[in-house]
């Protein structure tokens, strides 16, 4: 099954008209990479955006003026940052995993992972943050 069957299945939900639905249909298989299909005649209908280069469908409601002003005005305030999580040791063996619910053999859950490494390996750290815990 493809993202496209699963489109037309759950198309009643966001009241696609059956001509934009045709459209959709022909997109998948014309040339183009980035296709929009709007109903400018009901700007309450959402707007269907097909990006073949990812394999990706895109559906979007619109929104009344003062929503969209809230929005953006939230956006350019807040933006998220993108954190990427590297690993404090980089030639370590994993010796215990995160448990986060008591299994039937263990006591008591675990909240962390365990890493093994030779004695004197440098061990950075993996993001900012504050140590809670060393040793034993």
């Amino acid at each position: 099954m493809s993202k496209f069957s699963n489109l037309l299945k759950r198309s009643h939900k966001f009241a696609l008209s059956f001509t934009a639905l045709l459209i959709i249909a022909s997109c998948a298989s014309n040339p183009p990479s980035d296709v929009v299909v709007t109903n400018d005649a009901s700007p309450e209908q959402p707007k269907v955006q097909i990006d073949k280069e990812n394999n990706s469908i895109r559906i979007t409601r619109p929104q009344d003026e003062s929503a969209q002003d809230k929005n953006s005005q939230t956006k350019t305030k807040t933006k998220r940052k993108k954190y990427q999580f590297d690993w404090p040791v980089w030639e370590a063996r994993m010796t215990r995993g995160f448990l986060p619910k008591v299994a039937k053999k263990r006591k008591r859950p675990h909240k962390g992972i365990d890493l093994a490494a030779p004695r004197g390996t440098a061990v950075m750290a993996s993001h900012d943050g504050t140590i809670i815990y060393t040793g034993k």
